[in-house]
């Protein structure tokens, strides 16, 4: 979750330098990095939901 939110947050701001700069960079980092932790958050949540529930079944090995 952790590398997730760092690739879709950190990296996300750091690739837009070339259209902006660094004030776009340092702008937009706080934006992305909250929404990339509240995509992470939800879509753990949505997993762990369908997984309880029968909507989708899981084969486990043994």
């Amino acid at each position: 979750m952790l590398t997730t939110t760092f690739l879709a947050g950190v990296v996300a701001a750091a690739l837009s330098w070339p259209l902006g700069g660094l004030a776009l960079v340092t702008n937009s980092l706080a934006p992305f990095i909250l929404a990339a932790a509240l995509n992470v958050v939800v879509a753990t949540a949505l997993f762990v939901v369908l997984i309880r529930s029968k909507v989708v079944y899981v084969r486990r090995h043994r």
